[in-house]
């Protein structure tokens, strides 16, 4: 097997395996390490090619590594920082004392022997104490040594002194070295002066005494004043967050915005996570603390800092880059137990969308006004584009119409990556004041949401017809922040984690176990939820269903997300049965979340774990109701809704006319396609029934004319009865004409239709369920569920190795929720003999 030209780095010392280097903020890319979150130890393989790749003495040569073996790789001993060449003027302007060891191209080919890509890259030497430990440099009465704070499992705080040798001076006989991440500053020039140093957290022990005594301590900055271009300086000092001092908090994204940031389609999860990785030791964007250090900070957090400092006297805020020593994985999962205190016991929130783009004035010419109104007026009139203009109070307000630059700026806005960022839920949620700011502009949370509201359905669609859905702003997000918000306040400690896991299923995080541990303030006390950063997500994610299904007894946790097609049950370590909450999957509303559905009736969940050797196949109450019969082609991508509802049609005319003797079949199947509830979750109207109706009716009427062979096949009880209907819309010449991107009955259809199709089952059943069902699959109610649920036995090769598993000892996969029209209102809880079973669910 080739393997990659390795190349040697000067002024690297020798490889002792037994007190490896620890690489700060560095991960490894190979295959060995997929849910690795610690840094890499031993010897770093920097790729000379790629801009972030890296690997550790266990992958970088590993045959499964599939990166490019033609590039060669910096071997990597002492812990070091990279930056390009052109970057060396600004490195310089930050640390005038640094020395530079710069390898070029030429250097690379002299070792290896072959052609490289004439790229440079400057080693500026190694970097500070591993992230994992915490030191002070100082002197004490026994002679110099350094004073180690380090946060250990479960935050207990140890203090330690260790020996050392200054720099330049000979280690005395049987001293030994410092461990690895107590590293003194070596910045230094070759006569031997101290360059400036990176902030060193460790330097104010206040904080960690007040851990180690059970306290809810964190930093908060004094933002020095200044201008425009001027350097960024603070202090940073050590609070109680139980004796608060007055401070506003921060709400932000770390990327800057909106110039260079990812667009929505290109932003990804790993990016992010190298970004956070990354950004302490960047020299590019430094904070100046106590005037002669630095942290280095993202390009999003210097915008909002010089929009934010004021010109003649100091602010007091909260950041998270700066007041959480982001190196350390023990101290980040503390202060995540403190965040809902961190913004709750601010004066406000500062939500910061971004800096200004050209058309932003025009967006605040119409939010600030139209949000003014919204909010002052007792009862304003429901405002729709066709009314907004007539309105007396905001008859100053520049061009109102659907196509004006102001709405197509407010529609930018929303595009903004912080109102899809995870954390922003709960800083929003847990602010008792909110104030979004956009450049020199700020609005109130109140005064955004009030538009928000009302005129969602035109914000997300009708000024997104020439965009994806992944590109198109997502006032459905900001939606979902305000319920998290209002139901937090309404509900208090009665809150549940399971709504709030639902509605945040769209959001970002840059680490895929905050998608968790930012929820957990939301509830007052906190969930108990104990953060682990070093925990694989799998098992955060296990542990997380099994806490919502023991304490909140809520079966639909189970079916947040669903698996596509080319999933593979019997291959995946993911137990059917465990959402992945860090995937984003844009999945239709849960069937369960705000319908009253009791397709259990009142029955109770029971839940439990109960073989030792399956820890993670569960044991479920259950009701076996029916059987899938047959399940809706599926159309081809182009033919939209319209091609979907065909298909659905076709197989629902199987049934016959009469659905189960109750009511005809086009009804049943009308209602399936709302799974007979409206938009806001109250029964569907029959307006939005027979609406429905004309429109499949004329879709119908276009196909057959002037087809007479075509007109036969729709002559049939189903399709007469489906004009019928249609017939008895409160505007039928409407309904005939009707826009169907613009209706909100028919978005509500999309939207539940999304990832979804028509079956029956048997009995005559007419259902909805998860895309990746098929013929054979089982129903069943589970005790204490508010839809049933679509089950594949397990193969018995798998699930018993004797080939005979007793009924009560079956195992199943879970496929999806499913609303049966019919079956919904505990229908199978009155049926004779009905009699609830164990199953288990692998």
């Amino acid at each position: 097997m080739e393997s990659n030209p390795i190349i040697e780095l000067p002024a690297q010392p020798e490889h002792n395996p037994e007190n490896p280097t620890v690489h700060s903020g560095v991960y490894c890319d190979g295959p060995n390490c997929p849910y690795n979150q610690s840094n890499i130890k031993g010897i770093r393989y920097k790729c000379f090619i790629c801009e972030n790749a890296d690997f550790c003495g266990n992958c970088f040569n590993e045959e499964d590594n599939r990166h490019d073996r033609s590039h060669p790789l910096l071997r990597c001993v002492k812990e070091t920082v990279f930056a390009r060449k052109e970057d060396q003027a600004k490195i310089k302007e930050a640390l005038p004392a640094a020395t530079f060891h710069t390898i070029t191209a030429d250097d690379v080919k002299s070792q290896m022997h072959e052609q490289s890509e004439d790229e440079e890259q400057v080693d500026i030497g190694p970097s500070p104490a591993s992230p994992s430990q915490i030191q002070i440099i100082g002197e004490i009465p026994s002679g110099p040594s350094i004073v180690e704070y380090m946060i250990k499992e479960g935050g207990v705080v140890e203090k330690h002194f260790r020996p050392i040798h200054p720099p330049g001076t000979a280690k005395l006989e049987g001293q030994e070295e410092p461990e690895k991440g107590v590293i003194l500053h070596d910045f230094l020039t070759p006569d031997g002066l101290i360059a400036p140093e990176r902030y060193n957290y460790g330097a104010k022990p206040h904080f960690y005494k007040l851990l180690a005594a059970g306290q809810p301590a964190t930093r908060v900055i004094d933002l020095a004043p200044g201008t425009g271009q001027d350097r960024l300086k603070c202090t940073i000092r050590v609070i109680n967050l139980n004796e608060p001092p007055k401070y506003e908090a921060l709400s932000y994204t770390w990327y800057r915005t909106p110039s260079d940031r990812p667009t929505i389609d290109t932003w990804s999860s790993q990016d992010d996570e190298n970004h956070r990785n990354t950004l302490r030791w960047d020299l590019s964007i430094p904070m100046f603390v106590d005037d002669d250090k630095f942290i280095g900070i993202s390009p999003g957090l210097r915008d909002a800092l010089r929009a934010l400092r004021h010109p003649t006297k100091s602010r007091v805020l909260w950041v998270d880059q700066l007041c959480i020593d982001q190196g350390s994985t023990k101290e980040r999962e503390i202060q995540v137990r403190y965040m809902s205190h961190v913004y709750s016991r601010s004066q406000r929130v500062l939500l910061w969308v971004g800096e200004q783009e050209p058309n932003t004035d025009a967006a605040i010419r119409i939010l600030q006004p139209l949000g003014n109104y919204l909010t002052k007026v007792p009862k304003p009139p429901t405002p729709n584009l066709q009314n907004l203009s007539q309105i007396p109070d905001l008859a100053d307000v520049p061009d109102l119409s659907a196509d004006s630059v102001g709405w197509r700026a407010v529609h930018d806005i929303f595009k903004r990556p912080v109102f899809q960022r995870g954390w922003v839920v709960q800083e929003v949620t847990r602010g008792s004041e909110v104030l979004i700011k956009c450049g020199r502009h700020e609005i109130s949370w109140a005064k955004m949401m009030a538009v928000v509201y009302p005129l969602s359905k035109f914000l997300s669609v009708f000024l997104d017809r020439r965009e994806t859905m992944d590109t198109a702003p997502r006032p459905d997000l900001l939606l979902g922040m305000d319920e998290t918000r209002m139901n937090f306040w309404r509900m208090g400690s009665n809150a549940r984690l399971f709504n709030s896991l639902h509605a945040t299923k769209p959001f970002k995080t840059s680490v895929p176990h905050d998608k968790i541990y930012s929820l957990i303030g939301l509830r007052e006390p906190a969930f108990d939820i104990q953060p682990n950063y070093e925990q694989p997500i799998i098992d955060v994610c296990i542990e997380t269903t099994k806490w919502v299904l023991t304490n909140e007894m809520n079966f639909s946790i189970c079916v947040l997300n669903q698996r596509d097609e080319q999933h593979d049950f019997h291959k995946s370590a993911w137990p059917s049965w465990v959402p992945n909450f860090a995937d984003r999957i844009s999945l239709p509303v849960s069937l369960s979340h705000g319908r009253p559905y009791r397709a259990a009736g009142g029955s109770v969940a029971s839940v439990s774990w109960p073989v030792k050797e399956k820890p993670n196949t569960m044991q479920v109450l259950s009701y076996k109701c029916s059987t899938v019969d047959a399940v809706a082609n599926t159309p081809p991508p182009d033919l939209g809704l319209v091609g979907k509802l065909t298909d659905f049609m076709f197989l629902a005319e199987s049934l016959g006319p009469h659905y189960r003797g109750s009511t005809t079949t086009a009804e049943a199947f009308l209602r399936t396609c709302f799974v007979n509830t409206s938009e806001d979750l109250s029964p569907v109207s029959t307006e939005e029934i027979s609406s429905l109706a004309s429109w499949l009716s004329r879709f119908v009427d276009e196909v057959i004319t002037g087809d007479e062979r075509m007109a036969e096949r729709f002559r049939t009880q189903f399709f007469l009865d489906l004009a019928k209907i249609g017939k008895t819309a409160p505007n039928v010449e409407k309904a005939m004409t009707w826009d169907f991107t613009d209706s909100s009955a028919t978005l509500n259809v999309s939207t539940i239709t999304g990832q979804r199709t028509l079956f029956t089952a048997s009995d005559g059943y007419l259902g909805l369920g998860p895309s990746t069902m098929a013929p054979g699959d089982a129903v069943y109610a589970i005790a204490g569920g508010c839809t049933p649920f679509i089950l594949r036995e397990r193969p018995s090769d798998i699930a018993s190795s004797d080939n005979k598993t007793p009924e009560a000892e079956l195992e199943y996969y879970l496929i999806g929720e499913a609303y049966i029209h019919g079956l919904m209102d505990g229908e199978i809880t009155r049926r004779e003999g009905m009699e609830w079973t164990n199953i288990r669910i692998a």
